[in-house]
C-alpha cells in the first residue's frame, strides 16, 4: 500500500484511477476521499466579534483550543453550551467528548452542580445525523446534561448575553 499526497483532478470511477493535478495518473481498489473541512466561524453573524475566543470559542484549532484552555482555567459560574453551528464540521463526536471532558473537569473543581445546570449540549442534530444520539444519549441523561434539541444559533448578539 503506498499513501500519495496531490491534488486531484479527475476522478474515473469506471476505470478506478485518479488523474493528479501534476500528470500522475494512479491506479486503485478502493478510494477514500478525505477532503475534510474548514471551520467557517465568519458565517455566522456576530460570532467574531468582540467575545470571540473570551466567551465565544472554537476548539477546532490550535489557537481556538488554547484560548478555550486558558479561559476555562478562571470558569468558576455561568452555564457552558456547546453547539455546532452548521455541518459539516472536522469530527463529529468531538463535541459530545468535548461536552464530557468539561462536565468532568468542573465536577472534579466542584464548580458543576452549584447554582444548576452548567454544561447544555446543542449538538442534538449533529448527533443524530451521525447515530450517536441513538447509541450514546444515554450518557448525557446519566450526567444530568440538558440535551437542547431544534437548536439553531442565526446570529450571535453580545449586547443581549450580558
Amino acid at each position: 500500500m503506498n499513501f500519495v499526497i496531490g491534488e486531484v483532478d479527475r476522478v474515473d470511477a469506471t476505470a478506478n484511477t485518479v488523474a493528479l493535478t501534476d500528470g500522475r495518473t494512479l491506479g486503485y481498489d478502493y478510494l477514500v476521499i478525505a477532503s475534510g473541512t474548514t471551520p467557517r466561524p465568519d458565517q455566522t453573524p456576530g460570532m467574531l466579534g468582540s467575545q470571540w475566543r473570551r466567551s465565544i470559542f472554537d476548539f477546532y484549532t490550535l489557537q481556538g483550543s488554547a484560548a478555550l484552555a486558558t479561559a476555562m482555567q478562571s470558569f468558576d459560574h455561568g452555564r457552558l453550551v456547546v453547539h455546532i453551528t452548521d455541518m459539516p464540521i472536522k469530527c463529529p463526536v468531538a463535541p459530545l467528548e468535548f461536552t464530557f471532558l468539561a462536565d468532568a473537569w468542573l465536577r472534579e473543581r466542584g464548580l458543576r452542580d452549584r447554582g444548576g445546570d452548567r454544561v447544555r449540549d446543542a449538538t442534538a442534530g449533529c448527533l443524530h445525523q451521525t447515530g450517536l444520539l441513538h447509541r450514546l444519549g444515554y450518557l448525557l441523561n446519566e450526567r444530568k446534561i440538558k440535551l437542547e434539541t431544534d437548536y439553531l444559533v442565526e446570529r450571535i448578539d453580545v449586547e443581549k448575553s450580558r
